[in-house]
């Protein structure tokens, strides 16, 4: 999903919820024409903004952007991390370690499964397009 889609996305949210721009720009303590950029895909919300545009559109991620958990477990490659991508991936964990997002050893909350999803998706929607571009 490219950053123009995700905008279209994020602006039929606001329109079906009756909201101006304003209005939501109030609502997150922004300005207005942030939201204006990241409907046009100029710019996009980072993932807990992205989380709370949807609570505040009375939407999940889910519903939003059609992403389907199913999506996200079909792997075509089932290779092991090299050593670089277990570095990275283990350099994320104490990352969200850190700042509280999870817990050693805690299983996680149905909210945080979600914006792990989400941050999987913009993810994918920044770099996914990129694929096989090496």
């Amino acid at each position: 999903m490219t950053k123009e889609e995700i905008g279209a996305v994020l602006k039929k949210l606001r329109l079906n919820c009756g909201m101006t721009q304003q209005q939501v720009a109030d609502a997150l303590s922004r300005k207005q024409q942030v939201i204006g950029h990241w409907e046009t895909g100029y710019a996009q919300p980072d993932a807990d903004t992205l989380f709370t545009l949807c609570d505040l559109y009375g939407a999940s991620i889910d519903e939003a952007f059609g992403f389907k958990k199913e999506k996200a477990s079909a792997v075509d490659d089932e290779s092991p991390l090299t050593e670089e991508e277990e570095k990275a991936a283990m350099k994320l964990y104490n990352a969200f370690l850190e700042a509280g997002i999870i817990q050693p050893g805690g299983g996680l909350t149905d909210r945080q499964v979600e914006f792990f999803d989400g941050l999987s998706l913009m993810i994918n929607a920044v770099f996914g397009e990129n694929e096989g571009a090496d």
